[in-house]
């Protein structure tokens, strides 16, 4: 079994994992006009139709929201790093374009040389 975080470097205080946060309470978000993020069920829909997130895209997502639409590289590759394994620049792309194929275009943007923003 793969982990995606270190039992060490998980902060449970920031609310990002912890069960009484209020993301966890809802979790059900509204992210665009056209688009709705099931956190719980690990589903998008947007457009009358539903994608079927992976786990990491969900906790991506979830990253997302949590640090207010901004993630930086630094953060992704700590977040996608497991094991001994580190993320390529081409696996990093490659997951960001699968994961712009399951939400509405102009939702998430590069900022250069920073990282990823969700626009929401």
């Amino acid at each position: 079994m793969k982990h995606f975080f270190e039992k060490d470097e998980v902060n449970f205080e920031d609310g990002l994992l912890d069960s009484s946060s209020s993301f966890e309470c809802t979790s059900i978000i509204n992210i665009s006009d056209t688009c709705n993020y099931d956190s719980r069920n690990y589903l998008i829909y947007t457009e009358g139709k539903e994608y079927l997130l992976t786990k990491r895209e969900n906790l991506f997502l979830k990253l997302l929201i949590k640090k207010r639409g901004v993630i930086s590289y630094f953060e992704m590759d700590k977040f996608l790093s497991c094991d001994d394994y580190n993320f390529t620049i081409n696996a990093k792309r490659l997951f960001v374009k699968n994961l712009r194929k399951k939400i509405p275009k102009k939702i998430l943007r590069n900022i250069p040389e920073v990282g990823y923003r969700l626009i929401f």
